[in-house]
């Protein structure tokens, strides 16, 4: 099976605590790392990313330019602080892929695409 919409939104949020976890900052104690699993309530799944996405921004913003390559383990392997970064946004950006394909299977425009179909429609209403 694929996940939900929620589940994969509560594994963003899992995961913007548990990359930081790779450079020694530890995400809130109260985080359920199964939430995914156990609650579907849409207002509760934002804010747990929100939360996430605060966590993340301020665990990046508080490395200093000259400690990014400072070594790191993530997952038992040997890398850099700044590849423990990139890899939590190629994370992020995976899973905004996948979101979009979920999105317009279920003929649902993303948002900037809906922007940019508004202002063509009000362009051709001003040429004719």
């Amino acid at each position: 099976g694929v996940r939900s919409v929620g589940e994969v939104f509560t594994h963003i949020a899992g995961a913007n605590y548990l990359f930081p976890s790779f450079v020694g900052h530890k995400g809130p104690k109260d985080y359920q790392a199964n939430l995914d699993k156990i609650t579907t309530d849409k207002d509760k799944i934002i804010n747990e990313l929100k939360k996430s996405f605060e966590f993340i921004h301020g665990s990046i913003y508080s490395v200093p330019n000259e400690d990014l390559d400072k070594p790191a383990t993530m997952f038992g392997k040997q890398t850099t602080i700044r590849n423990v970064y990139f890899t939590a946004a190629t994370h992020m950006h995976e899973h905004m892929g996948q979101m979009i394909a979920y999105a317009r299977m279920n003929k649902i425009v993303p948002p900037w695409t809906a922007a940019e179909q508004a202002e063509e429609q009000k362009k051709q209403k001003e040429k004719k």
